[in-house]
């Protein structure tokens, strides 16, 4: 059964919400949350940390992601994503390259790549580091050769995030 939310809604920490939901502009999830598949996100939400987003998920655009995020598979999101504190432009997910089946977050933003991989936060060169540090060759190389190619392709196809254009809200304030 699909569920929709109206507009304006603030949804309390430790919330479940199942498959195929819509939830409109402008919520507020709290922390610990779980959201199914294939739900919409509308325009301006803002998600707490420790969310869980399952697969063929959509975000509008305007979305902010706490830290600490669970992210499936086919994740659409629009424009001016901001998540681990920084203003995405692009992002990809990766699991099992050690073997360990951990995923691995690689995050292209306005300032540089950004690397989530369990608890580890960091930019890619402290992610490498560490990672030749613990013996994990391969887990430094291929998370490398991969956040570097997605950060070139971001740059040969000019891809802004959006972060370039001003928003509707902005305007308003000039």
């Amino acid at each position: 059964m699909v569920k929709n939310f109206g507009n304006w809604n603030t949804l309390g920490n430790w919330n479940t919400l199942g498959d195929d939901n819509t939830l409109g502009n402008w919520n507020t999830l709290g922390n610990w949350n779980t959201l199914g598949n294939r739900n919409t996100l509308g325009n301006s939400n803002t998600l707490g940390n420790w969310n869980t987003l399952g697969d063929d998920n959509t975000l509008g655009d305007d979305n902010m992601l706490g830290n600490s995020n669970t992210l499936g598979d086919c994740l659409k999101f629009g424009k001016r994503l901001q998540m681990e504190g920084v203003k995405v432009l692009a992002l990809m997910c990766m699991s099992n390259v050690d073997g360990s089946g951990r995923k691995i977050q690689v995050i292209v933003h306005t300032d540089g790549i950004l690397i989530r991989a369990g608890c580890f936060k960091g930019s890619l060169d402290e992610f490498c580091s560490k990672a030749k540090r613990e013996n994990k060759t391969r887990y430094a190389k291929v998370v490398r050769a991969a956040a570097e190619a997605l950060q070139q392709d971001v740059i040969e196809k000019g891809i802004t995030g959006g972060w370039d254009e001003v928003t509707e809200k902005e305007s308003e304030n000039d």
